[in-house]
């Protein structure tokens, strides 16, 4: 809320157009996905930083709603289908397969995923926003990444021993990059991708309810935030372990604080959380998935240990990755 009781705004404020160009406001502070992995580290160590995630999780839950009404029926300036499932996930299980040396996958495999697929296509009713929590902005000029951890550590210690709960209502918050609403979704993706991301995962209640914002407009539908579950997890999962095995040392920095490994081992027990009937539908993709956490667990301390082989490939690609693209990149050299 604003000053005047107002709801904070969904997305940076368009100050301008021309052509092609939009011009927003900047938005200094940090991403939700950071402060909650600072906050995680108990700063002050007055053990008041859980119930402070959990709040803002709770607002950023309410925003995602907000944003799922507003997007509900939109069909974008050329219409829009649903997002290319089977393509997708083929083709990263054939990439980490091959990486992991498993075997490709069977003919099984291949039908289930078509079925996946025509699930997807029959329940895949919402433009995706990608509400990761690496998409959320909470605005506060002393969060800013150029402070780097350390500074925004004493900041929070500091807040947190001295600010009531109720003050974290006060710290804006907006979203960026909506660059995925192309394609279409289940409605369960988004919440999934904000409150069950590894950083978020332990302060959620684990239902079918918890990630169904709008009940009233699509119901409960513990099979379909299953699948949901299935897809948002293999790509999360997927891209970081890929990362890992392909180029190494780009993982090191981009992914720094993220592990791929409890996307493919703890998925079997999460999905039938949602939706026991789930191993019945998809065996041999659970199978799969859970083969490619415990061939990665095999051989992950010694990655960093291998050429990278992105960089012997393209011996001259420079590495750096920042939190923020107002942070200077790193000099040559």
């Amino acid at each position: 809320m604003d000053a005047f009781g107002r709801p904070d705004p969904l997305v940076p404020r368009l100050l301008g157009c021309s052509g092609s160009y939009l011009w927003l406001e900047r938005c200094r502070g940090i991403r939700l996905y950071d402060l909650v992995r600072l906050l995680q580290q108990d700063p002050g160590g007055c053990g008041s930083a859980d119930a402070v995630i959990r709040l803002l999780l709770a607002r950023s839950r309410q925003r995602l709603q907000r944003l799922q009404r507003h997007l509900d029926g939109w069909q974008g300036p050329a219409g829009l289908h649903p997002y290319p499932l089977a393509r997708k996930l083929a083709g990263l299980l054939r990439l980490l397969s091959r990486s992991l040396d498993l075997a490709e996958p069977s003919p099984e495999l291949r039908l289930e995923l078509r079925a996946l697929q025509h699930d997807w296509r029959h329940w895949a009713v919402l433009p995706f926003r990608d509400a990761t929590s690496k998409n959320v902005l909470v605005l506060h000029p002393d969060l800013d990444p150029s402070h780097g951890d350390r500074r925004r550590l004493d900041w929070l210690a500091h807040r947190l021993h001295t600010a009531p709960l109720e003050s974290w209502h006060d710290l804006p918050m907006r979203d960026v990059d909506f660059s995925s609403l192309l394609h279409t979704t289940v409605p369960e993706d988004d919440p999934i991708s904000l409150l069950a991301h590894q950083r978020t995962l332990p302060f959620v209640r684990w239902s079918p309810e918890s990630f169904s914002l709008l009940p009233e407009r699509f119901g409960i539908h513990p099979a379909r935030a299953s699948l949901g579950l299935i897809v948002r997890w293999f790509r999360f999962g997927g891209r970081k372990l890929a990362y890992r095995l392909v180029h190494p040392q780009a993982s090191l920095q981009r992914f720094r604080h993220d592990d791929p490994l409890p996307y493919f081992t703890t998925l079997r027990s999460h999905a039938n959380g949602l939706d026991p009937g789930l191993e019945l539908r998809y065996p041999h993709l659970l199978e799969r998935l859970e083969a490619i956490g415990e061939a990665y667990r095999r051989i992950r301390a010694h990655l960093p240990l291998q050429p990278d082989p992105f960089l012997l490939r393209f011996p001259g690609a420079r590495i750096h990755w920042r939190e923020s693209p107002l942070q200077p990149a790193p000099a040559d050299g």
